[in-house]
């Protein structure tokens, strides 16, 4: 191709694309003088058919109080449909229990809870799925799917709540009043903190620091339907405990009393204190557990005794070594009560060592329902109502033991 011919080519690009320029332009002036007689209510000349022609209107816009009004009416629209659909679920949901009842021939006039309708689902479907949610089962409608919380608007569609857009507006309304109170508390000077300082009685100090904080599960459910995770419970925990243990915080001590309760007892190795029971020859006895590593010692602890002893069917003499008679015995040496109560132990597993130091808490949890609070807790400090929880470690591939490598060689 020669270069007169590439000349005339891009001549006739360039006239191609002014005459698509004007066009489009054309089209433009077009559409805005439409637009200014549509504004003068003067009918539009244009062709029929096309945007622009007589027959052709223009809808009025709405104000935007009206659009907000009218999405708020399709919202609520759409919640009432939703609470008709429940209401429907919920009568299939009764419907479903009369005949689940009848199938199990259970009487008319017995009403079923959620317990019992699970049990008959797991009756009449067993399955042995390891997932539990992939299971059958047949739970209320409200718990599938529970209500929307429709919040508080005004008119012109604005949340009431000035947090509502932190979409935990409740919780951290919360955590701003506590906010405001601990600054409060640190503007008071020093001559004024000295002065109410003394308001407080020595009793309501003490009462103040037997509580502890709510769990987290309990804290959650304060708060429904607000999502609360772990994190924002850890900062409530923060905040409120600056706020407790401010020099001046029993100022506000109605205020965060709301989220203490009592103190429960330290899991000291018992996780309940026992009641002694009487057997045929009016003796008191207790039955406990003891454990360390893989040994199991079952101990029965029965008062009115001679100190005599009985494991797995020998005297302390099961245990050749004296050490271990020692350990044995140690708790009853403590609490001073080695003559007055019999020990009859079966213990499995482990060896000599984890045998002992299992009949050892085997026997101390079994004297604490015996001995008084300052012999309990005198056996806590030393150790012996507290399980043992280590093991024995593994071997690691490529050492001869848990920790000790080969010895090196040199080749």
């Amino acid at each position: 191709m020669s270069f007169t011919t590439l000349r005339l080519y891009r001549h006739l690009n360039l006239l191609q694309f002014a005459t698509s320029e004007s066009t489009y332009n054309r089209r433009a002036l077009f559409h805005q003088s439409h637009c200014c007689q549509q504004n003068k209510n003067v009918p539009a000349q244009g062709r029929d058919g096309l945007v622009g022609s007589e027959t052709s209107t223009v809808p009025k816009a709405f104000s935007r109080t009206q659009m907000i009004t009218r999405s708020m009416e399709r919202f609520i629209k759409h919640l009432q449909g939703e609470e008709l659909k429940r209401q429907r679920d919920i009568a299939e949901y009764e419907l479903g229990k009369r005949h689940l009842a009848n199938m199990m021939g259970l009487d008319e006039g017995q009403e079923m809870t959620q317990e019992d309708v699970k049990k008959c689902i797991e009756y009449l479907f067993p399955s042995g799925l390891f997932n539990k949610q992939a299971r059958p089962m047949m739970e209320h409608p409200l718990v599938l799917r529970p209500r929307v919380q429709i919040a508080e608007h005004d008119e012109e569609g604005r949340p009431k709540h000035y947090l509502h857009y932190t979409m935990k507006p409740t919780f951290y309304e919360l955590l701003h009043k506590a906010a405001v109170k601990y600054e409060r508390l640190k503007g008071f000077d020093g001559g004024q903190e000295g002065n109410l300082s003394v308001n407080t009685t020595a009793s309501e100090e003490i009462e103040f620091e037997m509580l502890e904080w709510i769990p987290y599960a309990e804290f959650k459910d304060l708060f429904k339907p607000e999502k609360i995770s772990e994190a924002d419970y850890k900062r409530f925990l923060t905040l409120f405990s600056r706020l407790r243990e401010h020099p001046l915080g029993h100022m506000e001590c109605d205020f965060v009393k709301t989220f203490l309760r009592v103190r429960q007892a330290a899991d000291s190795g018992e996780k309940k204190k026992l009641l002694p029971i009487k057997d045929e020859d009016g003796r008191l006895f207790v039955i406990e557990r003891g454990f360390k590593k893989t040994a199991k010692a079952y101990v029965s602890l029965k008062n009115n005794g001679s100190g005599q002893w009985n494991i797995n069917g020998k005297d302390l003499t099961y245990f050749e070594d004296v050490l271990y008679r020692q350990v044995v015995m140690w708790p009853l040496q403590l609490c001073n009560v080695i003559d007055r109560y019999d020990v009859s132990v079966r213990v499995t597993g482990s060896g000599i060592s984890g045998q002992a130091q299992a009949i050892r808490l085997g026997v101390s949890r079994c004297l604490s329902a015996f001995m008084s609070q300052e012999l309990v807790e005198k056996m806590r400090i030393a150790g012996l109502l507290t399980r043992d929880p280590r093991r024995r470690e593994r071997k690691k591939p490529g050492q001869e033991k848990a920790r000790k490598p080969f010895t090196w060689l040199r080749r």
